[in-house]
């Protein structure tokens, strides 16, 4: 049978083929506004059955669902899937691209781990080796802070600068205030979650971002890319 998983996020829409191996295949991607090289790929080969993770709007989906021809089996979070448990007090309302990053990052070797996305929103979740998923927090990505500058303000802009550690023109100061303000959050949730546990924790990151964020780290930390997709091909495997 050939599975389409398909990570629809807010800017993009990725997708992948599932494996033999039970991993995804090469990945692909596209803009919502533009979902033609999505179309070729399932007019080259048309999917029996699609599974998706999605953060995009009810149209996008729908976008998405008539264009593979088929209806694509979203995930829900639940309160515990395959071999996570899902420690939100509405397990229901935990964002499904967040669920299926966790279920991926579980089944990745490392133990006791923050789970990084630094994309459009920067979400940083802990998740224990046992595979309890104990909460995280979202706070805005690098493109929206710059965004959020240049329409509140008069004069700022969209300048091109340099990160420094002691800025000293604006464009740099604009720059260096956006990524310290993605690298504080990572370092200090991690301490706090290696602190609670009383052991150390790994750093997993993704999102468009992610290598920038972690070439700033002061900690150790990995690039795993695609765990949506590695989790939605957990979650396409009988029994999970």
């Amino acid at each position: 049978m050939s599975t389409l998983l398909i990570d629809a996020g807010n800017t993009r829409v990725k997708w992948a083929w599932l494996g033999a191996d039970g991993r995804p295949g090469p990945v692909h991607a596209c803009p919502h506004d533009d979902l033609t090289p999505l179309g070729l790929a399932v007019a080259q080969t048309p999917p029996q059955r699609v599974v998706g993770a999605s953060v995009a709007s009810p149209a996008d989906n729908s976008a998405i669902a008539a264009l593979v021809g088929l209806p694509v089996e979203w995930l829900q979070p639940t309160a515990e899937r395959a071999g996570v448990r899902n420690g939100y007090r509405d397990p229901a309302r935990l964002g499904a691209d967040r669920w299926a990053a966790l279920i991926g990052a579980h089944h990745e070797p490392g133990g006791d781990l923050l789970v990084v996305s630094a994309g459009t929103a920067l979400t940083l979740d802990c998740l224990d080796r046992d595979g309890m998923f104990r909460g995280g927090t979202i706070a805005p990505g690098f493109a929206l802070m710059r965004q959020s500058l240049a329409r509140g303000t008069a004069r700022l802009g969209y300048p091109e600068g340099d990160y420094a550690t002691y800025p000293q023109q604006t464009a740099d100061a604009i720059l260096s205030g956006c990524i310290d303000a993605l690298v504080a959050p990572v370092e200090r949730r991690a301490a706090r979650f290696s602190a609670d546990l009383g052991r150390p924790v790994r750093i997993l990151i993704g999102g468009g971002d992610g290598m920038m964020l972690m070439s700033h780290l002061a900690v150790p930390a990995a690039i795993v890319d695609n765990l949506v997709l590695s989790g939605l091909a957990l979650v396409a495997q009988p029994l999970c």
